[in-house]
């Protein structure tokens, strides 16, 4: 009774452009989308999700800062440290390897555990390894101790894995579903800015400083920035009050749920392909351009820094375009998929530099969708499909099978550029895009087929109708008053998600449930 009473009430304040704080089984997204910060809840909750949104973009950011400064750092390690160029190597992979497993873990077990803190610890982890591993040799702990080196390094890749799941799932709960992909388009620039100031954060420090303090400095004022995004996120970071309370832990969603939800695994399998294509690009495109182009190390350094202008570009604009004109991200995916294959080959087959730089530009424009919004907007979109909580499940799952896929992945381009050339290492790369769009093309056609299916039969309801039916089932369900607690439950968690859905079958798919929760 006075739940099918609020949800009412929640249905009603929809309708009128307002949202109910603590409705029953709100789900993340629910939320009322016009004003200046287009899908932000209304009224006094603008302020709030302004605020998590920047605090969040702030603290992924100061995360990549300190990883492209500790990446920074290996010319002064090898120098001083005494650390050889294949120990850097094994230390890279690890962390990759490290991070991919943490996503997955961080992605299952955060439902049970307060955003906030979660995130907070996350980062303060971060810190506090990173300024250990700076001041091993301050304790006594030499160069050659490659054991204790290892141990830091996973601790730091883990404690990093925390802030991708809790910081996506915290933001689409301030967000309709509908504005996923501008608001993801441009949240998912965290990575580039932050690989950005942190480049520029070791390079200043590396020009001011002695050269004995130049290595702890590059380690230690990075770790005091995500410190300080630490204190920010305990202190501000608020939750969307659409946002399902922690679970106990005996009621985590299982990693196979998520799997489960449709699309999950497919995505999963597209996002190896990009990811290992993004990573191969960031990690050898310098040398490329040196090697086959004769480029200096700066000049490729420069020229290389177009395919991150690309993607910010690319992101950006496949998200507004998502979100305002209709389509799937699906379909977008699969034509810049297809695209960026052909720019990948481009790039690899260019002798002139004005060519290759162009292409590399385009090659980024081109990738910037699916690599930005794959494990953010769609993860979140995929979310809305389950009647769990399982958006932080999902993007601990699509983006740490892409980092695992994309650590082994450097292996392959590491062999091929030297036994078999740079030719084939970018047929390799166009045809990993290609098994990409042909994985997103597949998402695309079978929902294209449902939405046709669903608008010629008496199921489909439009978006109009929707809000409108599902007020009159709950009126049905309170005259009804027999429902059980289940079905009643099962009503609230179908009429709290965001009416759009990337995958328009959804509509038959929510009236056929109401029906049957409403007897």
């Amino acid at each position: 009774g006075n739940r099918i009473e609020s949800m009412a009430s929640a249905v009603e304040a929809a309708t009128s452009g307002e949202t109910s704080p603590g409705g029953s089984g709100g789900i993340p997204g629910a939320v009322a989308a016009s004003g200046p910060l287009e899908g932000v809840v209304e009224g006094p909750y603008k302020r709030q999700a302004f605020q998590a949104f920047v605090l969040t973009y702030a603290a992924h950011t100061s995360i990549h800062l300190a990883r492209k400064a500790f990446a920074a750092s290996h010319e002064e390690l090898e120098d001083y440290w005494g650390f050889d160029a294949e120990f850097l190597g094994i230390l890279d992979t690890t962390f990759m390897i490290a991070y991919g497993i943490g996503l997955i873990v961080t992605g299952q077990v955060s439902g049970y555990l307060d955003p906030v803190m979660h995130l907070s610890f996350g980062l303060a982890g971060t810190a506090v390894s990173l300024a250990l591993f700076g001041m091993s040799a301050l304790i006594g702990i030499k160069g050659q101790n490659y054991a204790w080196y290892l141990i830091i390094i996973i601790l730091f890749a883990l404690f990093q894995s925390v802030s991708i799941p809790v910081s996506v799932w915290v933001v689409s709960g301030w967000f309709s579903h509908d504005s996923h992909g501008k608001v993801f388009g441009v949240w998912s620039t965290t990575a580039i800015v932050g690989n950005l100031l942190g480049l520029a954060t070791a390079s200043l420090i590396a020009f001011f400083s002695a050269e004995n303090t130049a290595l702890l400095q590059m380690l230690l004022i990075p770790s005091f920035l995500v410190l300080v995004m630490s204190l920010l996120i305990f202190y501000f970071l608020q939750i969307s009050p659409n946002a399902p309370a922690p679970s106990p832990a005996e009621d985590s969603v299982p990693i196979a749920d998520a799997l489960a939800v449709p699309w999950v695994k497919t995505y999963t399998l597209a996002f190896s392909c990009v990811r290992t294509v993004d990573v191969s690009l960031f990690f050898w495109t310098v040398l490329y351009l040196h090697e086959s182009l004769g480029l200096s190390a700066g000049d490729a350094a420069l020229v290389a820094m177009t395919y991150d202008g690309g993607l910010m570009i690319g992101g950006f604009f496949t998200g507004y375009i998502t979100d305002n004109f209709g389509g799937t991200r699906s379909g977008m995916f699969a034509v810049s998929l297809i695209l960026a294959a052909t720019t990948a080959l481009g790039t690899g087959y260019g002798q002139l530099v004005a060519v290759v730089a162009v292409t590399i530009f385009l090659l980024g424009i081109n990738m910037g969708g699916p690599v930005l919004l794959m494990p953010t907007a769609v993860a979140a979109d995929l979310g809305l499909n389950s009647r769990k909580d399982v958006t932080r499940t999902i993007v601990g799952i699509i983006d740490g099978s892409g980092s695992l896929c994309a650590a082994l992945g450097q292996l392959a381009v590491g062999y091929a550029s030297g036994k078999l050339g740079w030719t084939t290492v970018f047929l390799l790369l166009a045809g990993l895009l290609l098994v990409g769009s042909l994985l997103c093309l597949s998402i695309y056609m079978v929902d294209v087929d449902r939405k046709f299916e669903l608008v010629n039969t008496d199921d489909y309801v439009s978006d109009e109708e929707r809000v409108h039916e599902d007020t009159a089932c709950i009126a049905n369900t309170n005259s009804s008053g027999g429902d059980s607690g289940e079905n009643n439950n099962e009503t609230a968690v179908l009429i709290s998600r965001d009416s759009d859905s990337s995958a328009e079958p959804a509509a038959g798919t929510r009236r056929r449930h109401i029906r049957h929760a409403s007897g």
